[in-house]
């Protein structure tokens, strides 16, 4: 059973038959991200065409509001969260007015798997909007729930640093330190 919350945002669901919180990244991008995001963009003069500082600035915000959101909820769940990631469900964003859509919805992607791939983070990416996950009913939306439980199973007790720390390195991210990923590890690890 889908428990949504934030109705009005549509911004996170708990399935509590499966103990897993799921966040929809477009909202997430759209209520936490991008306005800190634009903000930077436009202090440092990147908002004319996106260059190796703009991407910067889009690893940062992204990664550290992700982080800071499941660090934020897991202190109040027992669930294990999982990041519900679709490029369609990115619409009417205020970014598309510095950048084309076309542009901004590969990059998104992009870091959004580099994030999957390197942080000890569950990233579901799907072809079904988080919109079409809620409303389905329980036959399609177990199509949809049984690889994110796979997503959501993934343990992280081997994980090690070494390439997250790589990662925020090539990308300048100086808020990624190891007592940072131990925080955010540990989070993950406890509802494993």
């Amino acid at each position: 059973m889908l428990k949504i919350h934030q109705p009005d945002t549509f911004l996170d669901v708990e399935d509590t038959e499966h103990h897993i919180y799921i966040v929809n990244f477009a909202k997430l991008f759209e209520i936490n991200i991008q306005f800190p995001l634009l903000v930077d963009i436009k202090k440092y003069n990147c908002d004319k065409k996106i260059t190796k500082d703009t991407k910067a600035l889009f690893y940062h915000h992204i990664i550290h509001e992700l982080c800071r959101y499941i660090l934020k909820i897991s202190q109040n769940k027992g669930h294990k969260i999982v990041i519900y990631y679709n490029s369609l469900d990115l619409k009417n964003l205020e970014i598309f007015n510095i950048f084309p859509e076309e542009d901004i919805k590969p990059l998104l992607s992009k870091i959004v798997n580099s994030i999957g791939k390197y942080l000890p983070i569950r990233i579901f990416e799907t072809q079904h909007s988080f919109y079409y996950f809620i409303g389905s009913g329980n036959g399609k939306r177990l199509e949809i729930i049984i690889p994110l439980r796979g997503i959501a199973d993934r343990c992280y007790s081997d994980y090690t640093f070494n390439k997250a720390l790589k990662f925020s390195e090539k990308h300048n991210l100086t808020f990624l330190n190891n007592t940072y990923f131990r925080q955010l590890k540990t989070k993950q690890l406890m509802f494993s």
